[in-house]
């Protein structure tokens, strides 16, 4: 063992002696395992990583199907509630643009609405304050409003004296009585339609007369904890079936019948909130992540077939050694040990450089590309 250690140290200390060869193999494949790096982190943070709620295996996205996403409405909403397998239920609405004034500054931001039921169901803690209270969800209640963590910093220094203070939305007062934590940004990022980052998030005050025409408006996502056991698929049709039983007899005449046809059900959570942001974001957001992908996939291809030019060039200089070798009488391995550790002396090298080119690529990719492609991602690495 001490012979085969001995011959890779010679390897090494004869290019690092010459360092100009490994010098040019680390760069190459540092470009490639860099590239390929931050675009695949990128990749994941924006499109494959899991939600970060507890135990979001058993959160569901219910209502009635649209695409591959499901909306619901007011009239609906209690035939979910009465369904044995759900064990809370939250609700809330794309964000809009809203008018703000706050410590003299009037700006334009990004609202959304949520009911006071979806924090407790997503499993989230607030990261400062509270959530809504049950008389500030309610029509006529107080006015209260809570900042996104994004918004809490850019506009108020993450100031945590922030809460009780008093900004004015759309003219209105309302009083600041949490902020949001981070892990709600996948919410939020559903329900951000234009892509501008979701600012605050005001109560979702429903209708509460079954009459209202905008009862069976199918215009919040309706977001319900499952109990443990309970299969999705089966969940969903259960509620499918109920849902065409109530509108068949409803009494609401042709428009109960057309009801009734309609699609209902329900998906992981996971897999709407995708969907939902597959729609908001396809056209600006997917199409630039995949070229990206392909570019850094050429980059690690071209850095790959230069690398091993590079070493065979390196094999055909070492042949003289190598005959040598075979001339005393070294096996195959023997005679082809100085070429394999100096390859994996670059390999070593080389990944570690990427990594750090990937690190230092991700930390600058948010100033090069808009902010409204991407929405609330943490660029961290691993």
């Amino acid at each position: 063992m001490n012979v085969w250690l001995s011959d890779i140290w010679r390897a090494w200390r004869a290019s690092l002696r010459k360092p100009g060869f490994l010098c040019l193999g680390v760069f190459v494949l540092a470009l490639g395992v860099g590239a390929t790096a931050s675009v695949f982190t990128l990749i994941d943070n924006v499109l494959l990583k899991p939600l970060p709620f507890p135990q979001a295996s058993r959160l569901v996205m219910a209502g009635g199907r649209s695409g591959d996403s499901y909306q619901a409405s007011v009239r609906i909403l209690p035939v979910l509630r009465q369904l044995g397998g759900v064990r809370s239920l939250g609700l809330f609405q794309n964000a809009r643009p809203t008018n703000v004034l706050a410590d003299g500054a009037a700006r334009q931001v990004s609202a959304m609405a949520i009911s006071r039921g979806l924090i407790p169901t997503l499993g989230v803690h607030m990261a400062l304050g509270r959530n809504f209270s049950a008389q500030e969800d309610a029509r006529g209640g107080p006015a209260a409003v809570l900042l996104s963590r994004d918004f809490w910093v850019r506009q108020f220094n993450a100031d945590p004296h922030v809460l009780g203070r008093r900004i004015e939305v759309e003219g209105k007062p309302r009083t600041i009585v949490g902020v949001l934590p981070r892990d709600f940004a996948p919410v939020a990022a559903a329900a951000d339609w234009q892509g501008t980052g979701v600012a605050m998030v005001l109560p979702l005050v429903l209708p509460d007369d079954p009459s209202d025409p905008n009862a069976d408006n199918f215009v919040y996502t309706a977001v319900a904890r499952l109990a443990p056991g309970v299969n999705v698929h089966a969940a969903g049709i259960e509620f499918d079936s109920r849902v065409r039983a109530f509108y068949a007899n409803a009494g609401m005449g042709d428009k109960g019948r057309y009801m009734a046809t309609l699609q209902y059900g329900m998906a992981p959570l996971a897999h709407g909130m995708r969907a939902m942001r597959g729609m908001a974001h396809a056209a600006q957001s997917v199409p630039v992540l995949l070229l990206f992908l392909a570019a850094a996939g050429l980059v690690l291809l071209i850095a790959l077939v230069n690398l091993s030019s590079l070493m065979k060039l390196r094999a055909i200089a070492h042949a003289h050694a190598r005959a040598v070798r075979h001339a005393l009488g070294a096996g195959m391995l023997r005679q082809v040990l100085p070429v394999l550790a100096e390859a994996l002396l670059i390999g070593v090298l080389g990944a570690a450089l990427g990594l750090g080119l990937a690190w230092i690529g991700l930390a600058l990719l948010p100033h090069a590309l808009p902010a409204h492609l991407l929405g609330d991602v943490d660029f961290g690495l691993g």
